[in-house]
C-alpha cells in the first residue's frame, strides 16, 4: 500500500478503510491513494488497486464537519442520479458512511480561470437546469432543523441572528419544495467531457429552483452582477419569467444567507473542538 505524500485523512483510520475494503474484497497490498483535493470539510483521493488498473475516485467525510445528512440516503440518491447520466457511479459506501468510493471521472476540475465568464453562466445554468428537471424524488430539505442544529452546535444571543432566523423561517415554510436541487453547485462540482456530470451531491434534496439559485450564487462567491445573468441564462434556458425569477431569487437569497452563515459558525466550532 501506498499514501503517497503522506497526507493524513482526517478523523479517518487509514487501517479501518484498509480492513474494510480488504475484507469485501475490493483491495489488496498494492494499492495506492493519492491527495486530490482538500475542501473544507472532506478530502478527495485518487484510489488505484494496482500500477495497471483504472483509478477510483474517494471522498473521506470529516468528522469535523456541522453536517448530519443521511449518507445512506444520498448514497442511493447518487445511484438513481447516475443512470440518468447526471452523476458518476457510486461504487461503495463505508459501513460507517465515513468514506465514498465512485467511478472516476479524471483529476481536471472545472475553474473559472481557465473559461470565459460567459462559459461560466452558461455551464452552471445548464447545470442547475439539467438537475431541476430530471424528474428524480428525494427527500425534502429540512433546513429549519438543519439551522437548529448548526445553532446547537455554535448557539448566539445575536439578536440581529435571531430575527435573521425568524424571517427566513416564514419564508421556507411558505416555499415550494417540489424539485430535486443540488444546493451546493460550485463550478468545480461540474465535468463536461465526455457529457455533463455532476459531483458532490451531499446537500441534494428536495427544494426549489430559487434557493438552488442563491446556493450557486453564494457557492460561486459571484456578485450581483454574475448573479443576473445566471438568472437570465437560466429563464431563458426554462422558459420563465425572468423579473418573476429574480424576485424569487432576491426573497431566496437571504435565506441561502443564513444557511451559509449558520453552517460556517457551528463548522469553525466543531473544527476547534476537533
Amino acid at each position: 500500500m501506498n499514501l503517497q505524500n503522506n497526507t493524513k485523512i482526517q478523523n479517518i483510520e487509514l487501517d479501518l478503510f484498509k480492513i474494510e475494503l480488504a475484507s469485501v474484497g475490493f483491495i489488496n497490498s498494492k494499492f495506492s491513494l493519492t491527495p486530490i483535493r482538500k475542501g473544507i470539510a472532506n478530502t478527495a483521493f485518487k484510489l488505484k488497486l494496482d500500477s495497471e488498473s483504472s483509478p477510483f475516485f474517494v471522498k473521506f467525510f470529516s468528522s469535523a464537519g456541522a453536517d448530519r445528512q443521511d449518507r445512506k440516503a444520498q448514497y442511493r440518491l447518487q445511484c438513481n442520479l447516475a443512470k440518468k447520466g447526471l452523476a458518476p457511479n457510486a461504487i461503495y459506501l463505508a459501513k460507517n458512511t465515513s468514506f465514498q468510493i465512485d467511478e472516476w471521472l479524471g483529476d481536471r476540475f472545472l475553474e473559472s480561470k481557465n473559461i470565459t465568464d460567459v462559459e461560466v453562466i452558461d455551464i452552471l445554468s445548464y447545470g442547475l437546469s439539467s438537475v431541476h428537471a430530471c424528474g428524480i424524488l428525494h427527500n425534502e430539505l429540512p433546513l429549519i432543523n438543519d439551522w437548529k442544529h448548526y445553532l446547537d452546535i455554535a448557539p448566539t444571543d445575536d439578536e440581529k441572528l435571531i430575527e435573521r432566523f425568524e424571517v427566513c423561517e416564514t419564508i421556507w415554510c411558505n416555499s415550494p419544495k417540489k424539485i430535486l436541487c443540488h444546493h451546493d453547485l460550485a463550478l468545480s462540482h461540474i465535468r463536461l467531457k465526455p457529457n455533463l456530470k455532476i459531483v458532490d451531491w451531499e446537500y441534494a434534496a428536495l427544494s426549489n429552483s430559487a434557493y438552488d439559485i442563491a446556493s450557486t450564487v453564494l457557492a460561486n462567491d459571484f456578485d450581483n452582477d454574475s448573479a443576473t445573468k445566471l438568472i437570465h441564462a437560466y429563464a431563458m434556458l426554462n422558459g420563465k419569467n425572468e423579473k418573476e425569477l429574480l424576485d424569487e431569487y432576491i426573497y431566496m437569497l437571504q435565506v441561502a444567507t443564513l444557511t451559509y452563515d449558520l453552517w460556517h459558525r457551528a463548522f469553525l466550532q466543531t473544527s476547534k473542538i476537533d
